[in-house]
């Protein structure tokens, strides 16, 4: 009856090495129709490796969108379980590589990712909204959950000395929440990323 199933992943490296396991829960779980939404509106805990999707729901789901290069998975999957279903595994059932060359590291590198993601997540909030007003509610925290990750990918650039990359991110997370203007962490790797390269 299920419209599709989804699960932890184990994290391999290039050559397939790695026991790592990422999952969001510690415990299977089911979810009728819609009731995994709010919970996707806070970023894409579906790994698309571990998915397996009953045609007849993909048919109601609708095709990725061609229109992104970032995201187009979470923004499948929130539209998926709007009208669909689901189960959570917290048994791996796939792998899930991780290596400089994949699309993911690729998008992260040139600093594309904040733009769409801030689309994506606008969007469904604009139309889960006009047909349920307590969505209107989640809109704050969820764009606080965007800029918190822009954060993250920050502090990740700045790690790896991509300093550029780290002002993008910075820059999104502060579209997403103007509040980040006021954490003096936020200026802080503002002032490591302008470094060298100096404000653009």
């Amino acid at each position: 009856d299920l419209g599709f199933i989804f699960g932890a992943v184990r994290i391999v490296d290039a050559e397939g090495a790695g026991n790592s396991v990422s999952g969001r829960w510690e415990q299977d779980r089911e979810f009728g129709t819609g009731e995994l939404v709010e919970a996707l509106l806070f970023g894409c805990i579906v790994c698309p490796p571990s998915v397996m999707v009953r045609h007849s729901a993909a048919r109601r789901a609708g095709l990725f969108r061609t229109d992104l290069t970032w995201g187009h998975d979470w923004e499948w999957d929130l539209r998926l379980a709007e009208l669909n279903s689901a189960y959570y595994s917290c048994t791996p059932l796939a792998a899930y590589r991780v290596h400089e060359n994949s699309g993911t590291a690729e998008q992260l590198n040139a600093g594309k990712n904040g733009r769409q993601e801030r689309l994506i997540l606008k969007e469904t909030l604009k139309r889960l909204s006009a047909r349920d007003s307590r969505f209107r509610k989640i809109k704050r925290p969820a764009l606080q959950a965007l800029a918190n990750r822009h954060m993250f990918f920050a502090e990740q650039a700045l790690v790896d000395g991509r300093r550029r990359i780290a002002l993008n991110n910075l820059a999104y997370a502060a579209l997403a929440n103007k509040k980040m203007l006021t954490r003096p962490t936020f200026w802080a790797m503002a002032a490591s990323s302008a470094g060298s390269i100096g404000w653009c």
